[in-house]
């Protein structure tokens, strides 16, 4: 499924690869919807029409873009549901795996720096990671081709010998575009909804599934 000899970078996304999707999506699918039509009478429907007009880009991702669109206090709002931040199945001791793999180890997110903040809180996972790079630095979200530019003059890493695991497939379907030699797909980024189908990527439900054991061994 993976030829891990040849792999030598590794860029692992967050929200759904690593973390648990559920927290997000219940965030902003049910708990702001809520609160916002609680607090300034805004329809859930017109909101989350809002929001995904933004998809794809910077904002949909930036804190500080939706507090001031609405005039909130956003990081007050995540951190009140901070308890459901929790790591998906395996993906612990996938990460502790990987740090026996000849590869540097990267975090490519789209999350924004403030959100990084509130789930590393919760479950600590930076000190896995040779770097981590959020699409609000670099200037450009993962959908965008320049992300994946200015990442790679960023840290110098070789198409072919790179693996990326994602849950997005917009965002696998950029990475494929722009060449990495391999990508993984995640099934089940969110544990309270049904698992994706993905047909044109390599997919997994559990990253025992990889075999990275076996290659180490």
């Amino acid at each position: 499924m993976i030829d891990w000899p040849r792999v030598r970078t590794v860029l692992l996304d967050l929200d759904g690869t690593l973390l648990d999707l559920h927290y997000d999506n219940y965030f902003w699918s049910e708990f702001l919807p809520d609160y916002l039509q609680r607090t300034q009478g805004i329809k859930p429907t017109d909101l989350m029409a809002l929001i995904n007009s933004y998809a794809g880009t910077l904002e949909w991702y930036s804190l500080d873009f939706w507090a001031d669109r609405f005039q909130i206090d956003i990081i007050e709002l995540k951190h009140s549901i901070a308890h459901k931040i929790k790591l998906r199945v395996d993906a612990g001791q996938f990460l502790q795996d990987l740090q026996a793999l000849d590869a540097d180890v990267y975090l490519a997110t789209n999350a924004h720096p403030k959100t990084l903040e509130i789930k590393f809180a919760k479950e600590d996972l930076s000190h896995y990671f040779k770097a981590i790079h959020s699409s609000a630095d670099i200037g450009a979200p993962k959908e965008d081709q320049l992300f994946w530019q200015r990442l790679q003059k960023e840290i110098g890493f070789d198409l072919e010998s790179t693996l990326f695991i994602d849950d997005s497939e917009s965002v696998l379907n950029s990475a494929r575009t722009f060449g990495i030699g391999q990508i993984v797909a995640i099934q089940t980024p969110d544990s309270a909804r049904p698992a994706k189908q993905f047909n044109d990527f390599v997919q997994i439900d559990r990253y025992s599934e990889l075999n990275l054991k076996g290659a180490l061994a």
